[in-house]
């Protein structure tokens, strides 16, 4: 099998950071598209909050285009050697530039139940993470507009995330075994 490139999607606390972790812990470099837009807001020097970071990102891609961030990556992805899994595929028009500029990208999208993505955002204690429901919930509204929910219904694969790391790291396990296979 030649280079293999995974792109991840999944709303906040759905396990994207688990799984490309998990995946660079087996041989993939990993890129995390999140980093792009936080590289830029510390070049101009603003400060990265939950509040901050959704509203550079939208005055971004409204300025610049729905794929802008994705332009950004490609020109770093580019540059990794081996396989790569990218953290944090957004909208239909990421996805569409990613397979624009790298065929051979498969679209994983990581789902779990809101209530369980919630508590999980408060366990892990980013700066930009969520705090309260009400902060989720402005999240989770900013996540919707920026098209996740429509990059998860064109997913080459759905992995389930409702159990535990354990299970969730069999699931992709497989789905690699499958991947392998074509």
């Amino acid at each position: 099998m030649s280079r293999l490139v995974l792109g991840l999607t999944g709303m906040p606390g759905s396990g994207k950071s688990v799984v490309a972790e998990f995946l660079g812990k087996n041989g993939f470099r990993i890129f995390e598209m999140g980093d792009v837009i936080r590289g830029m807001m510390r070049k101009k020097r603003i400060v990265i909050t939950n509040h901050s970071l959704r509203e550079f990102s939208l005055d971004l891609r409204k300025k610049y285009g729905n794929d802008i961030v994705a332009k950004e990556s490609v020109k770093q992805i580019k540059k990794l050697k081996g396989n790569v899994v990218i953290s944090g595929v957004r909208s239909i028009n990421e996805m569409k530039y990613f397979k624009k500029s790298m065929p051979e990208i498969v679209l994983v999208a990581i789902v779990a139940p809101k209530h369980t993505r919630f508590m999980r955002l408060k366990k892990r204690r980013r700066t930009d993470d969520p705090k309260t429901l009400k902060e989720f919930d402005y999240r989770e509204e900013k996540e919707r507009a920026y098209g996740i929910p429509r990059a998860v219904k064109i997913a080459d694969l759905i992995v389930s995330n409702s159990g535990t790391v354990r299970e969730l790291k069999k699931n992709i396990e497989f789905a690699l075994r499958e991947l392998a296979k074509d």
